[in-house]
């Protein structure tokens, strides 16, 4: 599906994100360009939104690193470098895309090898 964007607007959402829900926080539309990822983007664990046209179908989409999960790395007593795996149960993503009238709804999914499960799909409210 070909997606036609507003050359000179830019589509700014502000999402929370938790183990099993998500909301948006914030969303507007601002004066800039943004050029949309041609690049498919597939991690192990990731964090996948939908921009979705008012029935329901998908216009391009963006796939993150889950937010939830981070990695820290140390130094043991041996001087080794280590790595633990930490998963916390809430995050905050900001996300930024070139504007397009078509879109109305986001679809956020996470995913491990690229096997997503939609966690919610919200309409997209605008504020100035």
């Amino acid at each position: 599906m070909q997606v036609e964007f507003q050359e000179d607007k830019v589509l700014v959402l502000f999402l929370d994100v938790a183990i099993s829900d998500a909301q948006i926080r914030g969303a507007k539309i601002i004066d800039g360009y943004f050029r949309p990822l041609s690049e498919d983007l597939r991690q192990k664990e990731a964090l996948r939104v939908q921009y979705l046209n008012d029935e329901g179908a998908v216009l391009f989409e963006k796939i993150l690193d889950n937010p939830l999960i981070q990695y820290k790395e140390y130094s043991d007593e041996n001087g080794e470098l280590n790595r633990i795996r930490i998963e916390g149960e809430k995050s905050s993503v900001l996300l930024r895309s070139q504007h397009s009238e078509a879109v109305k709804m986001i679809r956020i999914e996470y995913g491990t090898n690229n096997q997503f499960e939609t966690i919610a799909t919200l309409p997209l409210l605008l504020t100035s």
